[in-house]
């Protein structure tokens, strides 16, 4: 036992060396392209997918997935304080590296759980607690850099008020620049994706968490979320309030639910029981959408 951990562990730290130089390899050849995030998707894959036939559990997964993302941080914070060099420099769209590493390990490890015989792979449930406490964490501080220290709004439009309180009134006004011309398509998806994506994560956990809560209950706390952010926007007039974000987070929350739902219901029809469950309990009807 003690001799297949010290091989594990050695696999763990060498997979994560190998994995940072190829993702570097790929950005130098490729940078911020398509194919260099297929790359990165494909490492992670085959790394964590040959470090859990290993470990035979799925802590071993959560293993490299933390040391690769703290190598992660580790370079890009050298290169954000360093000087620029000839071979790489310092890029916001770096983070979209670990970023796709991160979430391509989870869905390997929830589908490997999922379609797992007879209980190969143990500690699915705490490596999905661990990796998640982590994700939150990081996800607070994203959430704090992004809706309150970076402006998207004005880097839109500079002549925007600092409160908006008509639905879709920036929406419309975007529109009508696109038809003028004066803004493209992209800008406008970019714009709602934004709005949308961002709450993504925060209506699957809290659906995940409060599953046994009345659907009154998850709706409203859906809905908290983003009024929370926005009115903290007002009050201390970080970013841009606008009531369009608190729709856009609501629809955000609503798809992470959606997603959650279905992975649950995939779940039942697959293992007969219920997602991170250990028994056969059912803690809502059936035809639930959870939210």
């Amino acid at each position: 036992m003690q001799k297949s951990t010290s091989y594990t562990t050695t696999a763990v730290i060498l997979f994560s060396i190998l994995t940072i130089v190829l993702e570097f390899t790929a950005y130098y050849f490729l940078k911020v392209s398509l194919l260099a995030f297929i790359i990165t998707a494909l490492l992670a894959l085959l790394f964590c997918h040959t470090v859990l036939v290993l470990g035979l559990h799925f802590e071993a997964c959560f293993s490299y997935q933390l040391l690769h993302l703290l190598m992660w941080g580790i370079i890009l914070f050298l290169l954000y304080v360093g000087n620029d060099s000839d071979i790489i420099t310092y890029s916001a769209r770096l983070f979209l590296f670990p970023v796709i590493h991160w979430i391509c390990c989870i869905i390997y490890c929830t589908l490997r759980n999922l379609w797992d015989e007879g209980s190969r792979y143990t500690n699915f449930k705490k490596y999905f607690r661990n990796s998640s406490i982590l994700f939150l964490l990081l996800y607070t501080v994203f959430l704090v850099l992004w809706l309150f220290l970076h402006n998207t709004d004005y880097s839109y439009n500079k002549e925007l008020s600092s409160l908006n309180l008509v639905p879709f009134f920036t929406l419309a006004g975007f529109i009508t620049d696109f038809m003028d011309k004066n803004r493209t398509l992209s800008q406008i998806f970019f714009y709602l994706a934004d709005r949308v994506l961002v709450y993504l994560p925060y209506g699957f956990f809290i659906i995940l968490l409060m599953k046994r809560s009345s659907r009154l209950v998850r709706f409203l706390l859906l809905l908290l979320f983003p009024l929370v952010i926005e009115g903290l926007q007002a009050l201390l007039s970080f970013g841009r309030c606008d009531i369009e974000d608190i729709l856009y987070g609501l629809l955000g929350g609503f798809i992470g639910a959606l997603l959650y739902h279905l992975l649950n219901r995939t779940f039942r029809n697959v293992k007969g029981m219920d997602f991170l469950e250990t028994s056969r309990r059912f803690y809502s009807n059936r035809s639930s959408l959870h939210f």
